[in-house]
């Protein structure tokens, strides 16, 4: 066995199993690669979250809006609904595919802080007794969606 092959081999001792250096660091490697790629599954799975909401929003606001425990008022509800909800969505999905496929993840920043100023929103709403039990999912998809965005812009490379 030469130099190189006892270094990638598993070297069994009395009582342990140690890793050599080479195998170790291809190990480490293989881990950040997995890591990697169920974070940038995370953040395709987020961006078809939005989709779904904004398709929502914009094609049946009044279910939406039921939905979140709202109720439109005329018409122009809505119109507001499918522009402040469904387009909004909509876009962050767009950005967030677009992120990805150009492997840009810097560009989840705004969506990420987006959702985190929504949680801050919700608690407001905690505060002022504005928060039920229609508010739980979006919230819980609102702090999810941060964190994913925010650890997908730390983490995951550019392309240059």
């Amino acid at each position: 066995m030469g130099f190189q092959s006892y270094y990638a081999a598993v070297v069994i001792s009395p009582g342990s199993l140690q890793m050599g250096p080479l195998l170790q660091q291809e190990r480490i490697m293989n881990q950040e690669i997995e890591m990697l790629t169920v974070l940038k599954i995370a953040v395709f799975l987020t961006g078809g979250l939005f989709l779904v909401i904004g398709l929502a929003g914009l094609f049946t606001p009044e279910e939406f809006a039921s939905g979140l425990g709202l109720s439109l008022a005329s018409a122009e509800g809505a119109g507001s609904v499918r522009a402040m909800i469904g387009a909004h969505y909509l876009a962050m999905a767009a950005v967030s595919f677009f992120a990805m496929l150009r492997q840009q993840p810097v560009l989840l920043l705004p969506i990420a802080a987006i959702e985190s100023v929504m949680v801050i929103a919700r608690g407001v709403a905690v505060v002022n007794g504005e928060f039920g039990s229609a508010t739980i999912v979006p919230t819980v998809i609102e702090v999810t969606a941060a964190a994913i965005l925010f650890m997908a812009a730390s983490r995951l490379p550019a392309s240059h």
